[in-house]
């Protein structure tokens, strides 16, 4: 970035920091937030900061035979869960020293730069991430010691064994039983999740096309998926006319934060976890009341400390995370 750090003026460094700051959020690179794991929406100002987010209303999927003249079976309609989503504010502060400004320490400047206007973007990935990366717990205890409600709106954790309907006394799973590393044969395992462990609140089994196949940044299974997804043949079979029967059939989303510490140091625990998911179905949502956007110092704001002389920047934003159920994903979550 061919920028230079001078002894210029307030509003003239503050333009520059303005452009810097515009470039890198524009140019930065949502992984999950885009992927289609996520249902994305702006708020609008003055709209409060929570909203109550619901399942879809249910009813008796097949008609029942009417007999000549008779009234016709009525049918059964069921609410399901809510869960509400608060929006919070988020932040990252940054002060340029006088020194730093005489000196033209040009590098040194430009990366505090660069690191506070992509401090927004960079949480929002994390605490998205998260949500499946603590997806065995039903909460957890984030970078600034504050406990996250990360629970589907039946109070499990994302990924449980014993996911409930709000109309119906059936219980489902939707995390593969022993938590299988990534292999074809854990694929078929967990495909059988769809076919047999997918409901809608009454108990009726639920049609989904579950077009995504998520993980880490491992490279053992990422190299392992898209062998199974790349090979015209299939993997498990010395026939090679044979036809492999998931090529092409999910999109890989890899997701290099889902194995991480609260802080976002990697976790080698959780480095082959691994899923699948339905895009058109999911009910993780993302609502952004606040673009992240750059405080600046100006004229008569107290933007410059009297004492140390420092010039002081900040990155905002405001958002929100909730999940409601987790019938359109699918987990396996290996620790060894």
């Amino acid at each position: 970035m061919a920028i230079q750090i001078n002894t210029a003026s307030q509003p003239q460094f503050t333009d520059l920091v303005n452009r810097v700051f515009q470039k890198s959020v524009m140019s930065f690179p949502y992984i999950i937030r885009d992927s289609g794991l996520v249902n994305v929406e702006n708020m609008e100002m003055n709209t409060g900061l929570f909203r109550r987010l619901a399942e879809a209303p249910v009813t008796t999927r097949f008609a029942s035979f009417k007999a000549e003249g008779q009234v016709a079976k009525a049918a059964a309609f069921q609410y399901g869960y809510e869960k509400d989503l608060q929006i919070k504010r988020y932040g990252l502060d940054l002060g340029i020293t006088r020194e730093e400004r005489i000196a033209n320490k040009n590098q040194e400047v430009i990366q505090k730069l660069l690191n506070v206007s992509t401090s927004v973007p960079e949480a929002i990935e994390l605490d998205l991430s998260h949500v499946i990366g603590f997806g065995a717990s039903a909460s957890y205890v984030d970078r600034d010691g504050l406990t996250r409600d990360i629970s589907t709106a039946d109070g499990q954790p994302l990924f449980s064994a014993s996911h409930t309907l709000s109309g119906s006394a059936t219980t489902f799973s939707n995390r593969v039983t022993g938590d299988p590393a990534f292999s074809k044969g854990a694929l078929e395992t967990m495909e059988r999740l769809i076919s047999e462990q997918t409901f809608d609140n009454l108990g009726q089994k639920l049609r989904m096309n579950f077009d995504i196949i998520w993980c880490t940044d491992d490279s053992v299974t990422n190299n392992r998926i898209d062998e199974e997804l790349g090979a015209t043949a299939d993997t498990t079979s010395s026939n090679a006319g044979t036809i492999n029967v998931n090529n092409r059939k999910y999109r890989k989303v890899r997701l290099p934060y889902v194995a991480t510490t609260v802080t976002g140091i990697p976790d080698t625990t959780k480095r082959r976890y691994w899923g699948i998911a339905c895009s058109e179905y999911t009910t993780l949502n993302f609502k952004m009341l606040e673009a992240p956007f750059l405080k600046a110092p100006r004229d008569g704001n107290n933007g410059e400390e009297f004492s140390s002389e420092n010039w002081q920047y900040a990155g905002r934003g405001s958002y929100g995370i909730a999940v409601v159920n987790a019938q359109w994903i699918k987990g396996s979550l290996p620790t060894n």
